[in-house]
């Protein structure tokens, strides 16, 4: 998809004028669409409270995302690739003395970043965090809060997907009849309907550990490693079960979800390296001072 935003910048070496021009249409209506996407609320169908009120803010902040996963996982790069036109375009229009067209398109790398975040926040603040560019201590509560709710709705998401699946492959099984296969072929269908009953599970088991572990991050867990110990399946079980969720899902979405929920499963390592990591940041008073401030702002 980028090859859109880098034909107008081939263009543009060759003729600064219409390419910057048609760069300059391009990124503007890209970006009408997503702003105007962007309007429409959303409502979440918070049935049985299956939602924390968190996660509730962050799929109604980011609707695009969580109601189109796949597009908005599409279209993210290309704004990427926006932006970084910027510092090809703005020195090569100037240099050809296209002053406006060089001005529009310097302060649209701003516009350009604001909405690769809200189509693809997940990348973006765990890119973030993981690099530590946060440095101001409440901001960094806020973007490990935000990050952790994400991450636990699309869970549940990718949990709910998948239990439909093996729901609708149960059925299938339970329609398969001696006349239509042989036995053997009737052995392997329930063998394989078992399997995919014991990988929900795990994963359904998995998803509530996650869960916990999510809210109790500022507290407990501020650099995002948990100990091992919390987990209710061995790691590797686990990580097998989310692997062959994402090979079995016909899905897009949902093996983008479960990708998600096998990449916080890296979070869990040995309980005492997982301890003395968090101590350290726990123990920092600006840290602990940034932490009551958020509370009681929340209260």
């Amino acid at each position: 998809m980028q090859i859109i935003v880098l034909i107008p910048i081939v263009i543009a070496f060759f003729n600064p004028g219409i390419g910057s021009v048609i760069f300059i249409v391009v990124s503007a209506l890209l970006e009408l669409w997503i702003i105007l996407a962007n309007l429409s609320k959303i409502k979440v169908k918070n049935e049985d409270n299956k939602y924390t009120p968190k996660e509730v803010e962050v799929i109604e902040r980011y609707r695009l995302f969580f109601q189109y996963p796949t597009a908005s996982r599409i279209i993210s790069p290309m704004l990427s690739a926006i932006q970084l036109s910027a510092f090809i375009l703005v020195p090569w229009l100037l240099f050809k003395g296209l002053y406006i067209q060089a001005v529009i398109i310097g302060a649209n790398y701003f516009v350009a970043s604001q909405l690769a975040v809200i189509l693809n926040p997940q990348f973006f603040l765990h890119d973030n965090l993981d690099k530590g560019k946060i440095k101001d201590p409440i901001q960094l509560l806020r973007f490990k809060q935000d990050m952790n709710a994400i991450d636990s709705a699309l869970e549940k998401q990718a949990n709910k997907a998948l239990r439909d699946d093996v729901k609708n492959h149960g059925k299938e099984a339970q329609d398969i009849s001696l006349e239509s296969v042989g036995i053997h072929d009737i052995e392997k269908q329930i063998f394989r309907q078992n399997e995919l009953e014991e990988m929900e599970t795990i994963v359904h088991d998995y998803a509530k550990v996650q869960e916990s572990v999510s809210q109790d991050i500022p507290t407990k867990y501020p650099l995002l490693v948990y100990p091992e110990s919390l987990l209710p399946y061995p790691k590797e079980k686990i990580r097998k079960a989310l692997n062959d969720g994402i090979q079995y899902t016909q899905d897009e979405e949902t093996r983008i979800l479960l990708k998600g929920a096998l990449d916080f499963l890296q979070g869990f390592i040995n309980d005492k390296e997982a301890n003395k990591r968090n101590s350290e940041i726990l123990s920092n008073p600006g840290y602990r001072e940034a932490l009551n401030k958020n509370v009681k702002s929340n209260d």
